[in-house]
């Protein structure tokens, strides 16, 4: 059931090539309609963002922020493991234009990921471009 859900999910991501918002919104409701698949879809998503060309990526990461904030629960979790991952393996590959439209989508997920994930996103980002800034990261406290 999971190879087939994986199977189905992968062949309509690769119909993502542009930024689609129908086509956005139609795999986010059937990521949400597959949640109990959550971990397989998740996978595929994290497949097909390494082997599309760098002008494909950032729809994809679209993708990403939509089941997150529109789904949220085992997706948002299953993502945060690879997000900093994913998106420090797609800065590496895509233009400048592209890299400021990873700024923009970044600075929403303040109330998405955890914040240390955040930092730890930011930090690896900056090590290949300077100029990214990294947020302050929340003290943690140390009541006993």
């Amino acid at each position: 059931m999971a190879k087939e859900i994986a199977e189905e999910y992968a062949s309509s991501l690769s119909d993502l090539t542009v930024n689609s918002k129908p086509l956005i919104n139609m795999l986010t409701i059937l990521a949400e309609e597959n949640i109990e698949h959550a971990g397989v879809i998740v996978e595929t998503v994290e497949k097909h963002l390494e082997k599309v060309p760098a002008d494909i990526k950032l729809p994809v990461l679209y993708l990403v922020d939509s089941i997150i904030k529109n789904v949220g629960g085992a997706y948002t979790q299953k993502f945060s493991q690879s997000i900093v991952n994913m998106f420090t393996k797609t800065f590496k590959q895509v233009d400048e234009k592209i890299r400021s439209q990873m700024f923009k989508l970044r600075e929403t997920w303040h109330d998405v990921f955890p914040s240390t994930k955040l930092y730890q996103l930011d930090v690896k980002v900056n090590l290949i471009d300077p100029a990214w800034p990294i947020q302050v990261q929340p003290q943690q406290s140390n009541i006993h």
